[in-house]
C-alpha cells in the first residue's frame, strides 16, 4: 500500500481512516444532512494565486454556504454576508471584484453569481469515508493474500 495521504481518527470509535487528495473546506448541515465541500486539487493553485488575497479567499469560502450545486449559482444578500464576515460594504465589493476578475465567480444577475465549474463539489462525509475505508480494507486483504502466496 502507498504511504501518502492523511490519517483521520474518529475520536468516538477510535477508528483510524487513511485518506488522500481530500480537502474538506467547510462542513455544515445542508438540507438536514451532514455534508461537506470538496475542493478540486487542480483548482487550489488558482484560488491561492498571489493576486487573490487571503481575505478574498475568506469571502469565497463564506459564499460556498449559499451555493446551489445543481447549477453552481450563489444567491446572496450582501448585507448578511458582510455582517457574517464583519466587513464593510466597500471591503465586500472589493473582495468580490477580486474573485470575479480572477474568473472564479461570474455575475449573472443582481446578487447572483455563478461559480466556475470544476472548483468544488459536495458530498456526504460519512459516505465518502466509508467508501474510502472499504477500498483500504480491500487493498489490505489483497496485500495479505499476496503475502500468503509469496510465503508458501
Amino acid at each position: 500500500m502507498k504511504d501518502n495521504g492523511f490519517i483521520l481518527l474518529n475520536e468516538e470509535t477510535g477508528e483510524v481512516i487513511k485518506v488522500d487528495k481530500l480537502l474538506v473546506v467547510g462542513e455544515g448541515k445542508f438540507k438536514d444532512k451532514e455534508e461537506h465541500f470538496k475542493v478540486f486539487v487542480t483548482f487550489l493553485p488558482e484560488l491561492l494565486d498571489k493576486r487573490i488575497s487571503g481575505k478574498a479567499v475568506r469571502l469565497f469560502l463564506c459564499l460556498l454556504k449559499y451555493l446551489d450545486f445543481n447549477n453552481l449559482t450563489i444567491r446572496i444578500i450582501p448585507k448578511y454576508v458582510r455582517e457574517e464576515l464583519g466587513i464593510s460594504k466597500d471591503t465586500f465589493y472589493r473582495w468580490l471584484k477580486t474573485l470575479i476578475n480572477a474568473g472564479i465567480l461570474k455575475k449573472i444577475d443582481t446578487y447572483t453569481y455563478q461559480l466556475r465549474a470544476y472548483t468544488v463539489i459536495k458530498g456526504n462525509m460519512k459516505k465518502a469515508l466509508e467508501n474510502h475505508l472499504n477500498d483500504l480494507k480491500k487493498e489490505y486483504w489483497e496485500d495479505k493474500e499476496g503475502e500468503k502466496g509469496e510465503t508458501q
